[in-house]
């Protein structure tokens, strides 16, 4: 996935915040951390830095689990499926032909699924899609879109923003332990 130009920037200002002063850490007090042999706290701080590299660029580049426009009820034809249209009044015209289909019932022999019409995309949606204003699309088991990355949090990615997550806040609290310790031990000479 290409990202639109103001996504583009923000996403280098994102891995800008997140690496520069994680390498700069890293380069500047590696002498400090062989000196005092804490090759385990140094071995921490690469392993969630790389995983949090990782992860950012994952989330990034893979689709979150967008709609396709072109998905139609078709997809359900050779199945063992009952179609039920479920009807809204339309309030601006008064007669008959005034009823819009707002959704399917799509009834297999396990469960009955609502899928709902988009009315951007022009398409039908399954349960917990909603459509993402940002990307312009729909997206399955949206969470939200994230500005900081550029892409929406959906079906296919929520597992990486879990862990870029989980390896950021690892970093931080890393870098800040590994700082605060580099300042108690300058004092201490």
């Amino acid at each position: 996935k290409i990202l639109p130009r103001p996504e583009r920037r923000k996403w280098l200002f994102t891995l800008f915040l997140i690496n520069v002063p994680a390498i700069l850490h890293e380069i500047l007090h590696l002498e400090w951390f062989s000196h005092y042999h804490l090759f385990g706290a140094l071995y921490v701080l690469f392993i969630s830095h790389f995983i949090n590299f990782w992860t950012f660029i994952n989330l990034c580049v893979q689709d979150p689990g967008f709609i396709q426009k072109i998905v139609t009820l078709n997809l359900f034809r050779n199945t063992d499926i009952k179609l039920m249209r479920v009807y809204e009044n339309s309030q601006e015209l008064t007669d008959i032909n005034s009823y819009v289909a707002i959704s399917y019932v799509v009834t297999t022999k396990q469960m009955a699924t609502r899928l709902k019409l988009c009315s951007t995309c022009n398409i039908y949606r399954p349960n917990r899609a909603s459509h993402c204003n940002d990307c312009g699309v729909c997206v399955e088991r949206m969470d939200h879109h994230c500005p900081w990355l550029g892409t929406c949090v959906g079906k296919r990615n929520h597992k990486y923003f879990y862990v870029f997550l989980t390896s950021l806040v690892v970093l931080i609290i890393t870098t800040v332990v590994m700082c605060i310790m580099i300042l108690v031990g300058q004092n201490e000479d």
